[in-house]
């Protein structure tokens, strides 16, 4: 596996995950055309290769203001109970007006922020979240960066608690927190040169870690139990249905896996009357499918970008492992040399490597 584990590629984690999240975003006409569509849009565009991703036609949404928010907080250094409130403070200025104009935050998002306080004691902890929002792929996707900071297989421990704390802030659901362990995880994985078909099966393997760890902070134990096995069966499908389970057999694909057969399988992992790609299970396991099938940068595009359902969670995600893997090598400058943010994006993934090596 051609994993470079440098601050080029630190430095490309962060960058491209921004420029998957305005990709995803700026492709989309109102309502969820099929990818083909979607595909077909970009094609009289020029393609992907075109694009210069900058605002104000492709900026970065609101998953990208948090997840740099993300990596600013763990670039302080802080861990445990003192990175938290931290966690807490940056979202809260993330919901400025200054931050969000033209954003279009999501109501989940703004609602929950308003109630962090955290500069008071447990301040950043709120309560289990029953709504259907509660279950959005924003904290796994704000939460790729963690993997950086704790990539250490030793450190699996605090990579659990910082993902789930981190997640949990705003959206207190397993659902959630486990997406956000998993888009963490992965990069973790990619960082230690692990093989990407790998990666699943273990992720099935520290589920029950991370079910251990909410329990012992005491905080609404039997209503995260009971929501507990969604994610889990959800993956256990996706590992099976790949030939995966082993962790060690190569992925099945169709022969022919095109626009159409990707939609039809990713409705088929959405949570019911929930879009392809929103929630906290599936926007890293359609990442996930498009890493394990793409053999380009175009390819990881059409794949966890342009297709039928929220592709600016799904396209961060994967284009930011994409980036930790092979850098910007392949990647058209236009996509990136302009990404919003991106100063604040580099020196991000510079104090992370810093932090980390």
């Amino acid at each position: 596996m051609a994993t470079m584990t440098s601050l080029e590629a630190y430095q490309a984690a962060l960058i491209l995950s921004g420029t998957g999240d305005a990709l995803g975003l700026g492709c989309k006409n109102e309502g969820s055309p099929s990818g083909a569509e979607v595909q077909q849009s970009m094609s009289s565009m020029g393609g992907v290769d075109k694009i210069e991703v900058k605002p104000p036609k492709w900026p970065v949404g609101q998953n990208t203001v948090l997840h740099l928010a993300t990596a600013e907080a763990l670039a302080t250094g802080r861990t445990s109970e003192t990175l938290w409130p931290e966690f807490a403070a940056q979202y809260v200025d993330c919901m400025s007006a200054r931050m969000m104009e033209n954003r279009r935050p999501s109501t989940s998002l703004l609602r929950a922020t308003a109630l962090l306080r955290p500069a008071e004691p447990q301040g950043w902890e709120l309560p289990f979240d029953v709504s259907r929002t509660a279950v959005e792929a924003c904290p796994a996707v704000r939460s790729v960066c963690i993997g950086l900071r704790f990539h250490k297989p030793g450190q699996l421990g605090c990579l659990i608690s910082t993902a789930v704390e981190c997640a949990r802030i705003t959206h207190h659901h397993p659902t959630a927190y486990l997406g956000a362990v998993t888009s963490a995880l992965f990069t973790s994985y990619a960082v230690q040169r692990r093989e990407v078909r790998e990666w699943a099966a273990a992720l099935l393997d520290v589920i029950p870690e991370v079910l251990g760890y909410v329990v012992s902070t005491g905080r609404d134990v039997d209503d995260n139990q009971g929501a507990w096995c969604y994610f889990g069966d959800i993956w256990k499908k996706y590992v099976s249905m790949r030939g995966i389970s082993d962790g060690e057999s190569a992925p099945r694909f169709p022969r022919r896996y095109g626009a159409e057969r990707r939609d039809e399988a990713y409705r088929h992992f959405a949570m019911d009357n929930m879009v392809p790609g929103s929630c906290g299970h599936d926007a890293p396991l359609i990442a996930y499918d498009a890493l394990l099938s793409s053999n380009s940068w175009r390819d990881l595009c059409d794949r966890a970008v342009f297709h039928c359902g929220e592709g600016s969670s799904s396209g961060a995600i994967a284009a930011s492992w994409w980036g930790l893997i092979h850098g910007l090598s392949g990647v058209p400058p236009g996509n990136h040399a302009q990404v919003e943010f991106r100063d604040r994006l580099v020196e991000a993934g510079t104090k992370l490597f810093a932090l980390s090596f």
